[in-house]
């Protein structure tokens, strides 16, 4: 069943839209391809304490490089409480 979850996971990244919301309830809409979906799901995985909305913002802040992104997370990227 974990890969039935992960699949849906992958799938509700790919379906097109990571929303970010602000303040108001304004959003940012930020278009993933499956690849980039993909690279968010992975980086969720080694991050699960740090919110979906902040690794999807960093991911792009870094142009998608999953690397540079995990890197950053994982020193902290002024996200520690």
């Amino acid at each position: 069943m974990q890969g039935e979850h992960e699949h849906e996971q992958e799938h509700d990244n790919a379906n097109a839209m990571e929303e970010e919301q602000g303040g108001e309830g304004e959003g940012v809409e930020v278009e993933l391809s499956e690849e980039e979906s993909a690279a968010v799901t992975r980086l969720q995985a080694m991050f699960p304490h740090i919110p979906q909305m902040m690794i999807v913002q960093t991911f792009t802040a870094v142009g998608k490089d999953e690397a540079l992104c995990a890197n950053l997370l994982m020193d902290g990227g002024g996200f520690n409480d």
